[in-house]
């Protein structure tokens, strides 16, 4: 009986890592780390587009920056839709992305010609 206990404690992890979830899982993180810079004086409203999906990131003030994430399962393309306050909408070039990326979307005059860096 003491000869099992101890091969049993010796089979489990104690501390910080015992709680991790499946070491032989595909993909644990599911999400995509978007950063976002505006460079321009404009507010502007926000979109993340995949060919199946959208995401409503919000405004995004002038001359301002900010990190936020987004549920993402799979490599796809991504885009981003950009709603100044004044002016027309515009979509950036997709980009190839897969979950547990960081990407950068970088807002600049004119809104053309704003890209994803990878």
């Amino acid at each position: 009986m003491l000869l099992a206990t101890v091969l049993l404690a010796g089979c489990t992890s104690f501390g910080p890592q015992a709680f991790r979830g499946d070491p032989f899982a595909p993909s644990a993180d599911r999400s995509l780390i978007v950063f976002i810079e505006n460079t321009t004086m404009e507010d502007i409203r926000i979109e993340a587009r995949s060919p199946r999906d959208r995401y409503d990131l919000g405004m995004i003030n002038s001359r301002s920056a900010r990190r936020t994430s987004i549920p993402w399962s799979d490599l796809q393309d991504l885009r981003f839709q950009l709603d100044p306050i004044s002016g027309r909408r515009v979509t950036t070039r997709p980009a190839s992305v897969g979950p547990g990326e960081r990407v950068t979307l970088v807002i600049v005059q004119p809104l053309e010609q704003s890209f994803i860096r990878r």
